[in-house]
């Protein structure tokens, strides 16, 4: 059993693809990418959905969920839909390429990670005005990640409202 004062410390690393910052802290339960912006990872590339894929970040675990929309996502070579991730994974979709860095580390106050990083402003309408059942499906998804990453956290952990 993993002690809940364990922390992973997340960070992700542009190994292709264009970016003014090529490591970017994962400092949210839920790290966002997709082409919003509202997402925490914004990509460039037009036939990526606004939020294609996300980091959960938990006590125990750090992983990665598709949603379904725009390439492949891949993980050390192979497809994927979700994973749970290891230092030094890496991940490619398109044109981008990025390896993740985890360090655990003990702390001894709790950790200072928000359900989101930003507020979500995306909406699940497609362009002709009906509602896309496989993005809401989606969304429906990571709501139910978030949640349950919350749930299983110590209540010490979690962040006052």
């Amino acid at each position: 059993m993993i002690d809940q004062a364990t922390v992973p410390q997340v960070e992700l690393q542009i190994l292709r693809g264009r970016a003014q910052r090529m490591r970017r802290a994962v400092e949210s339960r839920a790290f966002l990418i997709g082409t919003s912006c509202d997402c925490d990872l914004v990509l460039t590339a037009k036939h990526f959905p606004e939020v294609y894929a996300y980091l959960v970040v938990r006590p125990d675990s750090v992983s990665i969920r598709h949603l379904g929309l725009g390439p492949q996502l891949v993980v050390n070579g192979r497809p994927v839909t979700d994973a749970r991730l290891a230092d030094g994974d890496r991940i490619g979709t398109g044109p981008f390429e990025f390896m993740i860095h985890i360090a655990w580390s003990s702390r001894t106050e709790p950790a200072d990670i928000r359900p989101f990083s930003r507020q979500p402003t995306s909406r699940w309408i497609s362009k002709q005005g009906a509602v896309d059942m496989g993005a809401m499906t989606s969304a429906m998804r990571l709501i139910d990640d978030i949640r349950t990453a919350l749930a299983r956290e110590p209540q010490a952990m979690r962040r006052p409202a």
